[in-house]
């Protein structure tokens, strides 16, 4: 049986939620230039990202 849940979107697109994607995602990659250039702006392009998907 098919488990349905509500209100998931704004657990998904909460800002705690990506900053946790964003450090399992730059996990062992943190010495690759972009992810470096990535990193010195990581809160402002989350917090864009996170206005994008609301």
């Amino acid at each position: 049986m098919a488990r349905t849940y509500r209100n998931l979107w704004p657990h998904l697109v909460s800002f705690e939620n990506l900053w946790a994607a964003y450090r399992a995602a730059r996990r062992r990659k943190c010495r690759r230039r972009a992810v470096a250039a990535y990193e010195l702006d990581a809160d402002q392009h989350l917090l864009r990202l996170q206005e994008r998907l609301e």
